[in-house]
């Protein structure tokens, strides 16, 4: 199990104080077999989800599908855990950092 970083929005409902306590349960799908990285180590590159994964020489660009985003973590798919990336990107001099993919947005639910 695994832990992640999490922002509720609570405004505007009058049973929400300072010092009450609240149990949550947060209702989704289970991510099995997850592999999560820093978000800061997923580059917008030509408009897709990139990391730098080091070689021997330097570092290649490597397409990523990310399944989900939190503020910290992205759960990726086509990386192998263990796998060392970059958390700046090692093409731009000084290793500044190009704008991030923007998460999607949540998913809606139809009412009516």
């Amino acid at each position: 199990m695994r832990k992640f970083d999490v922002t509720f929005d609570v405004a505007g409902d009058p049973r929400i104080r300072p010092g009450v306590t609240a149990q949550i349960a947060i209702a989704g799908p289970s991510l099995d077999n997850a592999l999560f990285i820093p978000r800061q180590a997923v580059f917008d590159a030509s408009g897709r989800p990139t990391v730098y994964v080091r070689l021997r020489d330097g570092f290649e660009p490597r397409d990523v599908r990310v399944r989900t985003w939190t503020e910290s973590l992205a759960i990726v798919d086509n990386l192998e855990p263990g796998t060392e990336i970059a958390l700046v990107n090692p093409n731009v001099p000084g290793g500044s950092r190009p704008r991030q993919p923007q998460a999607p947005p949540p998913p809606r639910t139809a009412s009516r």
